[in-house]
């Protein structure tokens, strides 16, 4: 440096000698010093300015390199300074303000903020998370939906903090990415996998009710069999193709032509004219197989030809097999029934004849038209001989009584006007509640010649009566245990089903997200579905069979009435249907089974809601009258339930099949109306159980009336059934004491539980719910390892009732007799829900009973209630 400094002294030295030496006078030296001045001030700015145009040059270059740099990526990139304005954006991000955010293209999103072109939700989102970056220094990377012209579309975004060469945060870099379509790929997924699943659960079902499925798709000449299909047929998988010419291959000939002609039908009534049928099929070992074989087209081109059609096959071999039994004895009784010698009549209790054999009505001279249907003493043999008939009427009145049989003679009249005499006897056929149910009657003409020929006639016949009688019986009892299986082996899989899906609602095994949460509903809207219809079959299957004993109690009709409007209100407000109670102050009490009449009421009203469009309007009625009844010449008080609704109404010819089993009045409806057909037979049968009727009154296009009619000895006023209803429920001073708060305190810490199942599912089932509710649980798979670990001295013991080897019955008789379990609670917990089974297991010694599938919820608060009620007993 100091070199330079004096070359530069030396240099102003020898300038100022040489401008001296130019200069005559001083004035001009001074003016040649200023322009020298001026020179080198020119010289040294010419040179400042090539430096600084470099330096420019440079930076230029390198900012558009980086530029070229960072919009060559597919990925947005921007820059935000601290108040949120974008200030750096490379070409992509241009290109998604143009096309995505509409901003124009002139003007490009540089200085803009994101309130200009996002909803302020999203933007406060946004401003939130870049606050979140500031304040703590932190990169996140996160995914999120904006909706960008009405469109909803996902980014993936990077941001950080963007420093300076200080270190100071200046803005927030970005860096974003458009992943629209990898998360709806992500979202088909997960569909395709929930369709995936919901089909094997489909295949699951139908398995356990002897049923299979098949999906054909006509163009591609592809008919795909299930699993079960085929094991119904006796193959496994591979040993049938999947092409439509196996079913035909296998199916009856005879049968064949049938099927395609309903097949034809279905097609060309565009699915208007269902496609099902019974058919035989041929077994891979020889035997026949009788199915049901349901379906639907599913899927049509545009010129109305099928593409697709999807059905099922349900095993009824053994259906038919048990009809045909009944068929053949119905055959051989009536061949016996014709061929006696003695007059033979079947009549109901109130005297009404059901058939007459043939002896009788060829000795006689008289059709069986003028007999079939008529009262038995008003018959053309004795309506002319009023003697006889008061003989006749009072000995079927004391059959019906009980009193055993009724023998005596009695003078008749022939077709030709003559008459006759003959020794007659009047026997009852009792059911199994000792009910009369059938009346025969016998007859013989006064021929004492023969009467040891028709004594030894008489002896045969009721010899083969006797053999009818034991296999109509038998049928039943097939028919009873075929529904009593069938309710085990449907219920089992379904307690896996609704506590799995239970446990999921509850959010056992972790949280769900909205989606999660509907799909677990629907899972468990649909076992309840078909666990009610279970119960409806096994219901109509009691009453039908005369084993459903009603619990009959004095019962508020007000209560009754508002306790089933509540089970429809949801659907009813869904539809914006307007619910309405006319209902009679101080209406007293009825009565009634407050459980079967409830259910009535419900599948009434439920009826009344599903048929009836949206904004209409449902009336639940009831009515104090009184009625004379003509027959016995008396008046009884009578109170009518009716359920009014102004929904589609029913055709006239619709009307007698609405309360038959099983049918349904349109196969149209049945597509747009979900049902089973049971509803209303139900109904009917629980209003005869009560001695009283049901009727329908109903305009097509305006609405239906439905009136549950029911005999009311016994009606008290509103204040009277408050006090009886109230003393009822009230719970007793212990019961209060375990609801408070100090019950927690009597539970020990973690009860010992004994859960005795061989279902491995349930068994998965119960323990995930029992241990994440705080017990403890040792696990027998059947009676006798249940005994064993007894002896551990479990607080409370689970058992269920059919399992390998020792059953749970003589397991809890076992570990009843030992002293030291005597008193440990005992649930029975079953699929066993027939009549009687119940009683079974308290009898044997269990404390409390389940039916299955059972809620989890329920199940936990009757352990903790026994667990608490068997401490306070200590």
């Amino acid at each position: 440096m100091s070199l330079v400094i004096s070359d530069d002294i030396l240099w102003i030295s020898w300038s100022d000698s040489l401008l001296a030496t130019f200069a005559p006078t001083a004035e001009a030296l001074t003016e040649l010093q200023t322009l020298k001045g001026w020179f080198f001030v020119s010289c040294i700015s010419l040179l400042l300015y090539g430096l600084i145009w470099c330096g420019v040059r440079q930076l230029q270059q390198k900012h558009q390199l980086l530029q070229n740099i960072i919009n060559s990526t597919s990925d947005a990139i921007f820059v935000k300074d601290l108040q949120g304005r974008y200030v750096v954006v490379n070409k992509m991000a241009d290109q998604m303000a143009d096309q995505s955010l509409g901003v124009h293209p002139t003007m490009g999103i540089l200085g803009k903020v994101v309130e200009q072109f996002l909803s302020p939700e999203e933007a406060q989102r946004i401003r939130s998370l870049e606050q979140t970056i500031l304040q703590t220094g932190q990169s996140e990377e996160v995914e999120e939906l904006l909706t960008i012209n009405g469109e909803a579309r996902w980014f993936s975004t990077t941001k950080s903090l963007c420093l300076d060469e200080r270190s100071r945060p200046v803005g927030i870099v970005g860096i974003a990415r458009d992943i629209t379509q990898r998360k709806q790929a992500e979202a088909e997924r997960r569909r395709s996998e929930q369709l995936r699943i919901e089909l094997k659960l489909l295949e699951n079902i139908l398995e356990i009710i002897l049923a299979g499925y098949w999906d054909w798709d006509i163009l591609g000449k592809r008919l795909y069999y299930s699993l079960a299909w085929k094991r119904m047929l006796g193959y496994d998988d591979h040993e049938l193709p999947d092409i439509p010419e196996t079913w035909q291959q296998l199916i009856f000939a005879e049968d064949l032509p049938r099927v395609m002609d309903c097949f034809d039908q279905h097609i060309q009534s565009r699915g208007q004219i269902p496609l099902s049928n019974e058919a035989r099929y041929q077994h891979k070992n020889g035997s026949t197989i009788w199915v049901i074989c349901s379906g639907r087209v599913i899927e049509w081109d545009e010129n109305g030809n099928p593409l697709r059609i999807m059905g099922c096959h349900i095993d009824i071999t053994q259906r038919k097999q048990v009809e045909e039994a009944l068929r053949e004895n119905e055959r051989r009784f009536k061949a016996v029934f014709n061929q006696q010698f003695q007059f033979m009549a079947i009549l109901k209790p109130d005297g009404t004849v059901i058939d007459v054999n043939d002896t009788c009505l060829r000795v006689t001279g008289v059709s069986a038209e003028r007999v079939l249907g008529v009262r038995f003493w008003e018959t053309p043999w004795f309506n002319q001989i009023p003697l006889m008939q008061e003989r006749l009427q009072q000995g079927i009145a004391e059959v019906v009584s009980g009193s055993g049989s009724v023998r005596g003679e009695v003078e008749y009249s022939m077709a030709d006007g003559t008459t006759q005499f003959a020794t007659y006897a009047i026997t009852g056929l009792k059911d199994d509640r000792d009910q009369v149910v059938e009346i025969i009657v016998e007859g013989e003409g006064v021929d004492f010649t023969q009467r040891k020929q028709a004594e030894e006639q008489l002896r045969q016949t009721n010899k083969q009566l006797a053999h009818v009688n034991a296999e109509l019986a038998r049928a039943t009892r097939l028919k009873d245990e075929f529904l009593a299986n069938m309710s085990h082996e449907l219920r089992t899989p379904l307690t896996s089903i609704l506590g799995m899906a239970d446990m999921l609602k509850q959010e056992i095994y972790g949280s769900l997200n909205e989606k999660q949460h509907r799909y677990v509903e629907v899972i468990f809207q649909s076992g309840n579905h078909l666990l009610t219809l279970i119960n409806d079959i096994l219901d109509l299957a009691k009453i039908e069979s005369g084993k459903m004993e009603l619990q009959i109690l004095p019962t508020s009709i007000e209560v009754l009435c508002n306790s089933s409007l509540n089970f429809i209100k949801q659907v009813a407000y869904q539809k914006a249907i307007k619910l309405e109670t006319r209902i009679p102050t101080n209406i007293g009490q009825i009565d009634v089974d407050e459980l079967r009449m409830r259910q009535a009421l419900i599948n009434l009203l439920s009826n009344a809601v599903k048929f009836t469009p949206e904004k209409g309007q449902v009336v639940l009625e009831v009515s104090r009258e009184f009625s004379t009844d003509r027959l016995h010449q008396h008046t009884q008080q009578i109170i009518r339930f009716s359920v009014i609704d102004t929904g589609i109404g029913i055709a006239p010819e619709h009307l007698p099949k609405l309360f038959q089993s099983f049918v349904q009045i349109d196969s149209s409806l049945n597509r747009k109306y979900s049902g089973t057909g049971l509803g209303l037979a139900l109904v009917k049968q629980i209003a005869e159980l009560h001695q009283g009727t049901v009727s329908v009154v109903s305009t097509v296009g305006q609405g239906s009336r439905f009136t549950i009619t029911l005999p009311s000895q016994n009606c008290s006023d509103f204040t009277q059934m408050q006090a009886m209803q109230l003393e009822r429920t009230l719970p007793s001073e212990q019961l209060l004491q375990l609801q408070n708060s100090t019950v927690t305190g009597l539970l020990p810490a973690q009860p010992l539980i004994l859960l005795a199942e061989d279902n491995p599912a349930n068994i998965d089932t119960f323990s995930a719910y029992l241990t994440s509710c705080g017990f403890r649980l040792i696990v027998a798979t059947n009676g006798q390892e249940a005994i064993n670990l007894a002896q551990q001295q479990p607080d409370l013991i689970l058992m269920d009732i059919q399992m390998p080897g020792m059953d749970g019955l003589e397991a809890i008789r076992q570990i009843r007799a030992d002293c030291t379990l005597t008193n440990v609670p005992i649930i029975a917990v079953t699929a066993l829900a027939m009549a009687g089974d119940r009683d079974k297991c308290l009898a044997a010694g269990a404390t409390e009973y389940l039916a299955k599938p059972v809620s989890l919820k329920q199940l936990k608060t009757m352990i903790r209630q026994l667990l608490t009620m068997a401490k306070l007993a200590q």
